[in-house]
């Protein structure tokens, strides 16, 4: 061959196939969620929207959202900046434990959290003692919201911080 290279029917096909397998991940869910709207009706979804139910898990679901931005951005720069600027004993460790919930299924992450915080679970007595539910209750919703998005927010701060380097912070 002269400096070009051939490509294989194959790379055509995996580069055909990946974009119509995506489209239909994300849009055959959304055309069924808009089939049904359509079939039901739009006043009717409206109506369910409103109701008490649906208003109170929308409320839920912004205030999980918003503590959860608030507390990703505090304890993922710090968490980032000890990982990257600092060298301890048992940093290895720690910088292990932050991928734990990016390889764990998430029906292990619930069985562990059950076990953990639920009926005869580990820390059961210690949240009966202080008076407080975690378990089917907001307090887990916002745990386990925690649980998978802080070690997200915590890499991609540390590959910001490594990018960056330390010679701002030393002309400092």
């Amino acid at each position: 061959m002269s400096g070009t290279t051939r490509k294989s029917p194959f790379r055509y096909l995996v580069f055909g196939t990946v974009p119509i397998y995506l489209a239909a991940l994300v849009l055959l869910p959304l055309a069924a969620i808009v089939l049904e709207v359509v079939r039901a009706g739009v006043p009717s979804v409206a109506r369910e929207l409103l109701t008490p139910e649906a208003i109170a898990a929308l409320v839920n679901t912004g205030l999980v959202a918003g503590i959860c931005v608030v507390a990703n951005g505090l304890f993922g720069v710090v968490g980032a900046l000890v990982l990257v600027r600092q060298r301890f004993v048992g940093r290895a460790l720690l910088d292990a434990l932050v991928d734990l919930p990016l390889t764990v299924s998430p029906v292990m992450t619930g069985l562990a959290f059950i076990l953990v915080f639920g009926r005869d679970g580990w820390l059961e007595p210690l949240c009966q003692l202080g008076g407080f539910k975690v378990t089917f209750a907001f307090a887990g919703l916002v745990l386990a919201t925690l649980f998978v998005t802080l070690p997200f927010t915590l890499r991609e701060v540390a590959n910001v911080l490594e990018e960056l380097g330390t010679a701002d912070e030393e002309a400092a």
